[in-house]
Protein backbone atom coordinates (compact mmCIF):
# COMPACT_ATOMS: atom_id res chain seq x y z
CA UNK A 1 0.00 0.00 0.00
CA UNK A 2 1.24 3.50 -0.90
CA UNK A 3 0.06 6.98 -0.17
CA UNK A 4 1.28 10.54 -0.59
CA UNK A 5 3.43 12.09 -3.30
CA UNK A 6 7.12 12.62 -2.63
CA UNK A 7 8.67 15.46 -4.59
CA UNK A 8 12.39 14.79 -4.18
CA UNK A 9 14.36 12.31 -6.28
CA UNK A 10 17.82 10.80 -6.18
CA UNK A 11 19.08 13.11 -8.87
CA UNK A 12 17.13 15.91 -10.48
CA UNK A 13 14.12 14.39 -12.24
CA UNK A 14 14.95 10.78 -11.31
CA UNK A 15 11.75 10.02 -9.40
CA UNK A 16 8.15 9.86 -10.59
CA UNK A 17 5.10 11.02 -8.66
CA UNK A 18 4.24 7.51 -7.48
CA UNK A 19 7.72 6.84 -6.09
CA UNK A 20 8.33 7.07 -2.38
CA UNK A 21 11.58 8.63 -1.17
CA UNK A 22 12.70 7.96 2.38
CA UNK A 23 15.67 9.88 3.85
CA UNK A 24 18.16 8.07 6.03
CA UNK A 25 20.93 9.08 8.39
CA UNK A 26 24.28 7.34 8.62
CA UNK A 27 25.06 6.39 12.19
CA UNK A 28 27.80 4.51 14.00
CA UNK A 29 26.19 1.48 15.69
CA UNK A 30 28.82 -1.27 15.78
CA UNK A 31 30.00 0.18 12.49
CA UNK A 32 28.47 2.40 9.82
CA UNK A 33 24.75 1.85 9.20
CA UNK A 34 21.94 3.66 7.31
CA UNK A 35 19.01 4.37 9.65
CA UNK A 36 15.38 5.09 8.71
CA UNK A 37 12.26 5.42 10.83
CA UNK A 38 9.75 2.56 10.72
CA UNK A 39 6.28 2.27 12.19
CA UNK A 40 5.36 -1.16 13.57
CA UNK A 41 1.69 -1.38 14.52
CA UNK A 42 1.78 2.37 15.16
CA UNK A 43 5.00 2.36 17.20
CA UNK A 44 7.91 4.28 15.68
CA UNK A 45 11.46 2.91 15.87
CA UNK A 46 14.80 3.59 14.19
CA UNK A 47 15.72 0.76 11.82
CA UNK A 48 18.91 -0.31 10.09
CA UNK A 49 18.49 -1.03 6.37
CA UNK A 50 20.60 -4.17 6.40
CA UNK A 51 21.38 -6.06 3.19
CA UNK A 52 23.33 -8.68 5.14
CA UNK A 53 20.38 -9.72 7.31
CA UNK A 54 18.32 -12.67 6.07
CA UNK A 55 14.97 -11.49 7.39
CA UNK A 56 12.13 -9.08 6.64
CA UNK A 57 11.91 -7.21 9.94
CA UNK A 58 13.71 -7.67 13.27
CA UNK A 59 12.62 -6.31 16.64
CA UNK A 60 13.66 -7.24 20.18
CA UNK A 61 11.48 -8.88 22.82
CA UNK A 62 10.55 -5.65 24.60
CA UNK A 63 9.47 -4.11 21.30
CA UNK A 64 7.53 -7.26 20.44
CA UNK A 65 5.62 -6.99 23.72
CA UNK A 66 4.85 -3.33 23.01
CA UNK A 67 3.61 -3.75 19.42
CA UNK A 68 1.94 -7.15 19.68
CA UNK A 69 3.20 -9.97 17.48
CA UNK A 70 0.87 -12.55 16.00
CA UNK A 71 1.64 -16.29 15.98
CA UNK A 72 4.78 -15.86 18.06
CA UNK A 73 6.74 -19.12 17.86
CA UNK A 74 10.12 -20.02 19.37
CA UNK A 75 12.69 -20.86 16.70
CA UNK A 76 16.16 -21.32 18.20
CA UNK A 77 18.99 -19.91 20.31
CA UNK A 78 20.09 -16.72 18.58
CA UNK A 79 20.79 -13.10 19.46
CA UNK A 80 23.21 -11.52 21.92
CA UNK A 81 23.01 -9.21 24.93
CA UNK A 82 26.62 -8.13 24.40
CA UNK A 83 29.50 -9.38 22.24
CA UNK A 84 30.10 -12.99 23.20
CA UNK A 85 27.03 -13.22 25.46
CA UNK A 86 24.14 -15.14 23.89
CA UNK A 87 20.70 -14.00 25.05
CA UNK A 88 18.67 -16.54 27.01
CA UNK A 89 15.54 -15.23 25.28
CA UNK A 90 16.46 -16.86 21.97
CA UNK A 91 14.79 -16.14 18.64
CA UNK A 92 11.09 -16.18 17.84
CA UNK A 93 9.14 -15.64 14.64
CA UNK A 94 5.70 -14.24 13.91
CA UNK A 95 3.93 -11.46 12.02
CA UNK A 96 3.00 -7.86 12.69
CA UNK A 97 -0.27 -6.43 11.46
CA UNK A 98 1.31 -3.36 9.85
CA UNK A 99 4.83 -2.25 9.00
CA UNK A 100 5.21 1.18 7.40
CA UNK A 101 8.30 2.84 5.97
CA UNK A 102 7.65 6.30 4.58
CA UNK A 103 4.56 5.99 2.41
CA UNK A 104 4.79 2.22 1.92
CA UNK A 105 3.07 -0.28 4.21
CA UNK A 106 3.16 -4.07 4.49
CA UNK A 107 0.32 -6.00 6.11
CA UNK A 108 1.01 -9.19 8.04
CA UNK A 109 4.73 -8.57 7.73
CA UNK A 110 6.99 -11.42 8.89
CA UNK A 111 9.13 -10.57 11.90
CA UNK A 112 12.00 -12.16 13.77
CA UNK A 113 12.30 -11.34 17.46
CA UNK A 114 15.76 -11.52 19.03
CA UNK A 115 18.18 -9.43 21.04
CA UNK A 116 21.20 -7.42 19.97
CA UNK A 117 23.17 -4.79 21.91
CA UNK A 118 21.52 -1.80 20.21
CA UNK A 119 17.76 -1.18 20.46
CA UNK A 120 17.43 -0.27 16.78
CA UNK A 121 15.30 -2.59 14.66
CA UNK A 122 16.32 -3.98 11.27
CA UNK A 123 14.84 -4.10 7.79
CA UNK A 124 16.53 -7.00 6.05
CA UNK A 125 16.80 -8.70 2.70
CA UNK A 126 13.14 -9.73 2.63
CA UNK A 127 11.95 -6.13 2.81
CA UNK A 128 14.66 -4.92 0.42
CA UNK A 129 13.71 -7.48 -2.23
CA UNK A 130 9.96 -7.09 -1.77
CA UNK A 131 10.14 -3.40 -2.61
CA UNK A 132 13.07 -3.36 -5.04
CA UNK A 133 14.55 -0.39 -3.24
CA UNK A 134 17.18 1.96 -4.59
CA UNK A 135 19.61 3.03 -1.86
CA UNK A 136 21.52 6.20 -2.68
CA UNK A 137 24.53 6.70 -0.40
CA UNK A 138 25.47 9.88 -2.28
CA UNK A 139 22.26 11.66 -1.22
CA UNK A 140 21.23 9.66 1.89
CA UNK A 141 17.91 8.62 0.36
CA UNK A 142 16.06 5.40 -0.36
CA UNK A 143 13.67 5.31 -3.30
CA UNK A 144 10.88 2.75 -3.42
CA UNK A 145 10.01 2.93 -7.12
CA UNK A 146 6.46 2.70 -8.42
CA UNK A 147 7.48 1.08 -11.70
CA UNK A 148 10.25 0.46 -14.19
CA UNK A 149 10.62 4.02 -15.44
CA UNK A 150 12.44 5.29 -12.36
CA UNK A 151 15.26 2.71 -12.58
CA UNK A 152 15.58 3.40 -16.32
CA UNK A 153 15.76 7.17 -15.88
CA UNK A 154 18.09 6.83 -12.91
CA UNK A 155 20.48 4.60 -14.87
CA UNK A 156 20.71 7.13 -17.69
CA UNK A 157 21.33 10.01 -15.29
CA UNK A 158 23.96 8.19 -13.30
CA UNK A 159 25.89 7.09 -16.38
CA UNK A 160 25.73 10.67 -17.70
CA UNK A 161 27.18 11.85 -14.37
CA UNK A 162 30.23 9.60 -14.57
CA UNK A 163 29.02 6.46 -12.80
CA UNK A 164 29.73 2.93 -13.96
CA UNK A 165 27.10 0.19 -13.71
CA UNK A 166 27.86 -3.30 -12.41
CA UNK A 167 25.62 -6.35 -12.41
CA UNK A 168 24.87 -7.96 -9.07
CA UNK A 169 23.50 -11.45 -8.63
CA UNK A 170 21.38 -12.76 -5.79
CA UNK A 171 22.59 -15.86 -4.00
CA UNK A 172 19.88 -18.50 -4.25
CA UNK A 173 20.74 -19.95 -0.83
CA UNK A 174 20.81 -16.92 1.48
CA UNK A 175 19.44 -14.09 -0.68
CA UNK A 176 22.47 -11.83 -0.42
CA UNK A 177 23.45 -9.60 -3.34
CA UNK A 178 26.90 -10.35 -4.75
CA UNK A 179 29.25 -8.68 -7.19
CA UNK A 180 32.34 -10.21 -8.84
CA UNK A 181 35.59 -8.44 -7.92
CA UNK A 182 39.32 -8.92 -8.24
CA UNK A 183 41.95 -7.86 -5.72
CA UNK A 184 45.60 -8.12 -6.78
CA UNK A 185 44.39 -10.21 -9.70
CA UNK A 186 42.54 -12.72 -7.49
CA UNK A 187 38.81 -13.12 -8.24
CA UNK A 188 36.04 -13.50 -5.68
CA UNK A 189 32.39 -12.74 -5.11
CA UNK A 190 31.77 -10.09 -2.47
CA UNK A 191 28.54 -9.19 -0.70
CA UNK A 192 27.14 -5.73 -1.42
CA UNK A 193 26.51 -4.78 2.20
CA UNK A 194 24.71 -1.61 3.29
CA UNK A 195 26.37 -1.82 6.71
CA UNK A 196 29.83 -1.67 8.35
CA UNK A 197 33.17 -1.34 6.57
CA UNK A 198 34.67 -2.77 3.44
CA UNK A 199 35.75 -6.17 4.75
CA UNK A 200 38.13 -8.76 3.33
CA UNK A 201 37.74 -12.33 4.53
CA UNK A 202 41.00 -13.66 5.99
CA UNK A 203 41.23 -16.61 3.59
CA UNK A 204 40.75 -14.40 0.52
CA UNK A 205 43.25 -11.90 1.92
CA UNK A 206 45.87 -14.66 2.06
CA UNK A 207 45.17 -15.65 -1.56
CA UNK A 208 45.34 -12.03 -2.70
CA UNK A 209 48.60 -11.36 -0.87
CA UNK A 210 47.14 -8.84 1.58
CA UNK A 211 48.88 -8.42 4.92
CA UNK A 212 47.42 -7.97 8.36
CA UNK A 213 47.95 -4.60 10.01
CA UNK A 214 46.95 -3.27 13.42
CA UNK A 215 43.95 -4.44 15.43
CA UNK A 216 41.06 -2.00 14.94
CA UNK A 217 38.25 -3.68 16.86
CA UNK A 218 36.52 -6.84 17.95
CA UNK A 219 33.45 -8.36 16.34
CA UNK A 220 30.56 -9.95 18.16
CA UNK A 221 28.49 -12.25 15.95
CA UNK A 222 24.75 -12.91 16.45
CA UNK A 223 25.39 -16.47 17.68
CA UNK A 224 27.98 -15.44 20.27
CA UNK A 225 31.20 -15.61 18.23
CA UNK A 226 33.90 -13.05 18.99
CA UNK A 227 37.17 -12.25 17.29
CA UNK A 228 39.57 -9.50 16.35
CA UNK A 229 39.23 -7.17 13.38
CA UNK A 230 42.38 -5.93 11.68
CA UNK A 231 43.20 -3.18 9.25
CA UNK A 232 44.98 -4.16 6.05
CA UNK A 233 48.64 -3.24 6.24
CA UNK A 234 48.42 -1.54 2.87
CA UNK A 235 45.70 0.27 0.88
CA UNK A 236 43.61 -2.07 -1.25
CA UNK A 237 42.31 -1.48 -4.77
CA UNK A 238 39.12 -3.36 -5.65
CA UNK A 239 38.47 -3.95 -9.36
CA UNK A 240 34.94 -4.52 -10.68
CA UNK A 241 34.71 -4.94 -14.44
CA UNK A 242 36.80 -1.99 -15.75
CA UNK A 243 36.22 0.15 -12.63
CA UNK A 244 38.94 0.55 -10.02
CA UNK A 245 38.31 1.76 -6.49
CA UNK A 246 40.31 4.41 -4.70
CA UNK A 247 43.11 2.67 -2.81
CA UNK A 248 42.05 2.50 0.84
CA UNK A 249 42.72 0.36 3.86
CA UNK A 250 39.96 -2.16 4.52
CA UNK A 251 39.06 -4.42 7.43
CA UNK A 252 40.37 -7.98 7.68
CA UNK A 253 38.10 -10.42 9.47
CA UNK A 254 37.20 -14.11 9.48
CA UNK A 255 33.70 -13.54 8.12
CA UNK A 256 32.70 -17.19 8.49
CA UNK A 257 33.82 -17.42 12.12
CA UNK A 258 31.68 -14.32 12.76
CA UNK A 259 28.60 -16.31 11.75
CA UNK A 260 29.86 -19.57 13.28
CA UNK A 261 29.77 -21.14 9.84
CA UNK A 262 32.20 -23.50 8.15
CA UNK A 263 33.97 -21.85 5.23
CA UNK A 264 32.71 -23.51 2.01
CA UNK A 265 34.80 -24.35 -1.02
CA UNK A 266 33.29 -21.41 -2.92
CA UNK A 267 33.79 -18.96 -0.04
CA UNK A 268 33.13 -15.29 -0.65
CA UNK A 269 35.89 -12.73 -0.51
CA UNK A 270 34.17 -10.46 2.00
CA UNK A 271 31.88 -7.45 1.83
CA UNK A 272 31.75 -4.12 0.05
CA UNK A 273 30.38 -2.41 3.15
CA UNK A 274 28.90 1.00 3.84
CA UNK A 275 32.19 2.86 4.37
CA UNK A 276 33.51 1.58 1.05
CA UNK A 277 30.24 2.37 -0.75
CA UNK A 278 30.01 5.87 0.75
CA UNK A 279 33.59 6.62 -0.36
CA UNK A 280 32.56 5.79 -3.93
CA UNK A 281 29.17 7.60 -3.91
CA UNK A 282 27.39 4.29 -4.45
CA UNK A 283 23.81 3.91 -5.60
CA UNK A 284 22.43 0.38 -5.24
CA UNK A 285 19.39 -0.60 -7.29
CA UNK A 286 18.29 -3.85 -5.66
CA UNK A 287 15.32 -4.15 -8.01
CA UNK A 288 17.38 -4.30 -11.19
CA UNK A 289 20.36 -5.79 -9.29
CA UNK A 290 22.70 -3.02 -10.40
CA UNK A 291 25.49 -1.38 -8.40
CA UNK A 292 26.49 2.11 -9.52
CA UNK A 293 29.91 3.44 -8.49
CA UNK A 294 31.92 6.55 -9.23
Amino acid sequence: MRWGVIALGLLSGAAFAGDVVVPFTVQQISGTRPIVTVSVNGHDYPAIVHSNAGLFLQINHAQAAAVGVRNLTHKDSYGIEAPGTVSALGRETGTVERLAVGGVADGNAPVEVFEKPADVTMLGLGWIKAHGIILDFAHSKIVIPDGVETPRRLAAQLIANGYSAHVMRRDSADGRYLVAVTVNGMPADMVVSTVVDGTIDTAFAARAGLHQGRVVGQYGGPSGATGEEYETAEPVTVVIDAWRSKPQKLTLEDTYAYMKQARPADARGGMLGANFLIAHHAVIDFGTMTLYLR
